[in-house]
C-alpha cells in the first residue's frame, strides 16, 4: 500500500480523501494494524486500477505469515489429526473400545490408540492393514481395522478346546444340525469352542458393511467373528457358515485376515460377481445347510410360485429353519426380498445371551 501511495505521490491524507474513508482508517490499513476488508478492497481497486482481489490476496498473505511466525506448526493438531487418521476415535470412545480419562488430551488418546492397535507408536503402520483381504469394494479404511482389532481382543479372552481341522470338518453337521430352531443357536459359541474355534460377536461400525470376518491368533487358534448387521437368523447361519469355509480352507491364516461385507440380502453380491474364494465360501456356506438338489427339486416343482406352507414343509424335511430356506431362494433370485417375511426370525438375543 505504501508503495502505491508513493509511486503516485499521494499523501495517507489524499487516499483517505479520495476513497472517502478517515485517515485513521488508511494509517491503521498501512501499519497493518487494521485487515482490509471486501468493501474497502473494492474502494481500493476503483482508486488503483487494480481488482479487488489482488488487496485480498495480500491481505490473506500478510495474515497468514503473521500465524505462521507465531505459531509456524500447531503440533498438538497435528498429532491430534495423526491420530484420528489411524482409528474411528469417536467410534471407539463411544463403543468403551478405548476408554481414556480425558479424550482432549493427545497423550491420553495416543496412549489408548496405539495399545488398541497393537503398535508401539502412533507413526507406525497396524500390521492388519497391509494383511487384510475384503469381499467388497471399498477401499480398506480405519474402521475395518478396528472392528478386526476389536474382534482380535475379544477372542483372546475366549477358553477353546485345542483346534483340529479335521476334528472341525468332522462336525459339521453337528454345527449345521443347531440351525433348526432359534434356541439351539444358543449352544453355537458353546459347540465351536469344544471344537478349538473361538466366535465372538463385534458390531459393525458407522460407514461399514461388515457382515463377519475370520482371522488367526496363531496358527492353530482361527476365529470366527460376526457383526449381526441384521438380526435374522438366515442372515446368522449363512455368515457363519461363509467364515467357517474360510477357516476350513485357511483363506484367513495369519497374514491374511478375512472380511466380509454385504453377504446377504438385496444387496449381496452374486457368485459371478464374486471372487472365487468368495464364491468358493458361498458355495460351502449354501451347500452346508440345505443340500442343493433337493432346493432345485423344490424349484423345479413350484419356481416363483412356491408357498408358504411348502416351503415350511421342505424347511421341516431338511431340518432346518424356515427362514434359511427363504433365505436361499430370495438369494437364487427366485421369490423377492420383500416375500415371506413373516418367516424371518430375530436371533440378536440368543447369541449374545
Amino acid at each position: 500500500m505504501r508503495d502505491e501511495l508513493e509511486a503516485r505521490g499521494w499523501s495517507q491524507i489524499d487516499f483517505a480523501a479520495i476513497t472517502g474513508r478517515p485517515h485513521q482508517t488508511i494509517n491503521e490499513i498501512v501499519s497493518g494494524k487494521k485487515a482490509i476488508t471486501i468493501e474497502t478492497a473494492v474502494a481500493f481497486s476503483s482508486a488503483l486500477g487494480t481488482t479487488p482481489q489482488y488487496w485480498l490476496n495480500l491481505e490473506n498473505a500478510y495474515r497468514l505469515a503473521l500465524a505462521q511466525r507465531d505459531k509456524p506448526v500447531n503440533e498438538e493438531i497435528r498429532r491430534r489429526a495423526c491420530i484420528y487418521s489411524k482409528a474411528p476415535v469417536n467410534e471407539l470412545l463411544r463403543s468403551h473400545w478405548i476408554r481414556v480419562k480425558n479424550p482432549k488430551s493427545n497423550v491420553e488418546l495416543e496412549r489408548a490408540v496405539c495399545e488398541f492397535l497393537e503398535i508401539g507408536s502412533i507413526d507406525q503402520e497396524p500390521c492388519f492393514e497391509l494383511a487384510a483381504r475384503r469381499s467388497g469394494d471399498d477401499p480398506w479404511n480405519a474402521s475395518h481395522m478396528a472392528w478386526f482389532f476389536r474382534a482380535k481382543h475379544m477372542a483372546r479372552q475366549e477358553s477353546v478346546k485345542p483346534y483340529s481341522k479335521q476334528h472341525l470338518k468332522d462336525n459339521l453337521k453337528t454345527i449345521r444340525n443347531l440351525c433348526e430352531s432359534v434356541e439351539a443357536t444358543r449352544q453355537v459359541k458353546k459347540v465351536l469352542a469344544g471344537l478349538g474355534v473361538r466366535f465372538v460377536v463385534v458390531e459393525h461400525l458407522p460407514k461399514t458393511k461388515i457382515d463377519g470376518g475370520s482371522l488367526w491368533l496363531d496358527e492353530r487358534s482361527p476365529v470366527v467373528a460376526l457383526s449381526l448387521r441384521y438380526d435374522r437368523l438366515d442372515y446368522f447361519w449363512f455368515t457363519l457358515m461363509h467364515e467357517l469355509s474360510h477357516i476350513l480352507n485357511e483363506d484367513s491364516k495369519p497374514g491374511k485376515p478375512r472380511i466380509d461385507e454385504q453377504l446377504c440380502g438385496s444387496e449381496a453380491k452374486s457368485d459371478q460377481q464374486a471372487s472365487k474364494i468368495e464364491e468358493r465360501a458361498n458355495r460351502d456356506a449354501a451347500g452346508w445347510l440345505i443340500d442343493p438338489r433337493e432346493l432345485d427339486v423344490l424349484i423345479q416343482q413350484h419356481g416363483t410360485y412356491v408357498s408358504a406352507r411348502e416351503i415350511r414343509a421342505f424347511a421341516c424335511k431338511a431340518r432346518v429353519h424356515p427362514s434359511i430356506v427363504v433365505g436361499q431362494l430370495q438369494h437364487r433370485k427366485i421369490v423377492p426380498w420383500t416375500h415371506f417375511r413373516g418367516m424371518s426370525a430375530k436371533i440378536r438375543n440368543e447369541v449374545m445371551g
